[in-house]
């Protein structure tokens, strides 16, 4: 299992100089200006109870028994769900092989847990939502960078620089 990191601001900061290679001009007050629903992260804790969604696990069951069918779900999957079946299917559209069916997904993200399978189709499903996931984020700070270029200064944008190393830590 891996660790939560807490520091949800120096997340941010990564992610952005992973595909930006520059340092992210958003305060942590800043972005929370925006997107004031960050602060519901803070209150995760390790023992929160992260979910591998009905979805997931009927794809994981069902591999083992016969190829991909229709997913039988009455409601509408997650993103990260999502993310996670289309790019699977499309390997298996690769392969010649059969897709999963599902209906829509909704915008919403809940505490999702990764499968533990180390299996290539896994790889790929998750590969997906994490693409997803950082370019939700990237999107997220841009919109917030334009917004604040007009509104904050220079001084309000170091009130939350980073205390200590510059260099990117591994999240993923």
């Amino acid at each position: 299992m891996q660790t939560l990191n807490h520091d949800w601001y120096h997340i941010l900061q990564v992610i952005y100089y992973r595909h930006t290679l520059q340092s992210l001009s958003v305060s942590a007050n800043g972005f929370k200006s925006f997107y004031g629903g960050i602060v519901n992260y803070e209150r995760v804790t390790n023992d929160a109870e992260f979910v591998l969604h009905c979805e997931l696990k009927l794809i994981l069951s069902l591999t083992e028994l016969h190829p991909p069918t229709v997913l039988g779900i009455s409601k509408a999957c997650c993103s990260l769900c999502y993310e996670y079946i289309q790019s699977l299917n499309k390997s298996l559209q690769q392969n010649g092989r059969p897709t999963w069916l599902i209906g829509g997904k909704h915008q919403k993200c809940y505490l999702w847990a990764c499968p533990n399978n180390t299996s290539a189709e896994v790889k790929v499903g998750l590969d997906a939502v994490r693409k997803w996931v950082e370019n939700r984020i990237l999107a997220m700070l841009e919109k917030c960078q334009q917004k604040l270029s007009f509104t904050e200064s220079p001084s309000q944008r170091d009130d939350d620089a980073e205390q200590g190393d510059d260099s990117p830590m591994e999240l993923w």
